[in-house]
């Protein structure tokens, strides 16, 4: 970028420079600079987020009933600090964990009960309408809650394994080539 010497000047002594307001600042203590860093983190006047804020917001994202960010959203709190309570991560967030996991088995339970109720209700007469439609994608719906509130165990020597069966193809006689033989008499 190439300034003129009427641009230089301009932004050398306009107030938003900050070499002049630390010129300014330095003049109003007494000619010492003091620049206190500020501290990271959540500041000292920002309560701590209710253990049953934490709870709702991240059961409800675990059931996939909403995501992170809809949550935070909703509770006025970071997607990063669902995340961080459905994952377990933080000293505070281990109990909130193990209240999740109750909360996702009643959640499991209820959903499976519907389930099987909603199969129940799809009978012959109701398949030839299609009104059958609707009772399928409430049972899909319900198998998805069903589904993401399952726990994720990895401790099983199974998880993870994925098998897979080949079958050969059967060759038919069109494959093959044909060869005529006449007979010798």
């Amino acid at each position: 970028m190439i300034l003129s010497e009427e641009d230089k000047d301009q932004r050398l002594s306009s107030e938003d420079n900050l070499l002049n307001r630390l010129a300014a600042r330095a003049n109003r203590a007494g000619n010492s600079l003091i620049i206190a860093p500020e501290a990271l983190g959540r500041k000292p006047e920002i309560p701590n987020i209710p253990p049953l804020i934490k709870e709702i917001a991240a059961t409800t994202a675990a059931a996939g009933l909403a995501t992170n960010k809809e949550m935070a959203d909703s509770f006025g709190i970071s997607a990063q600090t669902v995340s961080n309570v459905r994952s377990g991560r933080g000293d505070d967030n281990k109990e909130i964990q193990k209240k999740l996991h109750e909360n996702l088995g009643q959640i499991r339970d209820v959903a499976i009960d519907r389930l099987m109720k909603s199969l129940g209700l799809m009978d012959d007469e109701k398949l030839a309408n299609t009104k059958a439609r609707d009772l399928s994608s409430v049972a899909a719906n319900l198998s998805k809650v069903i589904d993401k509130s399952m726990p994720k165990s990895t401790d099983s020597p199974l998880s993870g394994v994925q098998v897979i069966f080949y079958s050969p193809r059967m060759k038919d006689i069109k494959d093959f080539e044909v060869i005529d033989i006449e007979r010798i008499a």
